[in-house]
């Protein structure tokens, strides 16, 4: 029974250990290029101040955001990036998958008496966990937009 308990206990933290990939491999943040025609229009960002146009700026991906451009003599431009669900999440699947076929070819060369539903049952969990905290940290979300562009009218 003891080695029964030890080997779902390696499988859960493996899974654990091996999840969250879109956080891991691509970040909580993304980086948006700012452009507008005129150059050098204020950027502000959620109130907060970004300098002028064109510039690259690094933004949360798990939440909304409100860009507001504007220049002396132009109408302001308002831009939201909203987050949403990335395909990268998939990932997690993936991992979900190889973690089950992997816990069944420990199972059948320890010859021990892990159901595979219960294999099924740790990688699932494991798939689970990895899409929650990627969603939760923000790897599992992406924003509307690597670029935005501003066409800035007079007047």
């Amino acid at each position: 029974m003891r080695h029964i308990f030890n080997r779902i206990s390696f499988m859960l933290l493996s899974c654990i250990s091996l999840t969250s990939c879109a956080s891991i491999l691509r970040g909580t943040t993304q980086r948006v290029a700012i452009t507008s025609e005129p150059s050098e229009a204020e950027i502000t960002i959620d109130g907060k101040c970004y300098g002028h146009t064109p510039q690259i700026v690094t933004l949360k991906r798990k939440r909304a955001h409100e860009v507001i451009m504007a220049k002396e003599g132009y109408q302001t431009q308002h831009i939201h990036l909203e987050p949403e669900v990335s395909p990268m999440i998939a990932a997690n699947l993936g991992w979900g998958a190889l973690l089950y076929t992997a816990g069944l070819g420990i199972s059948c060369v320890a010859l021990s008496t892990i159901p595979p539903a219960g294999i099924l049952g740790v990688s699932m969990a494991g798939t689970g966990i990895g899409m929650g905290s990627d969603l939760l940290l923000g790897g599992g979300c992406r924003l509307s937009q690597n670029e935005i562009h501003a066409p800035l009218l007079p007047r």
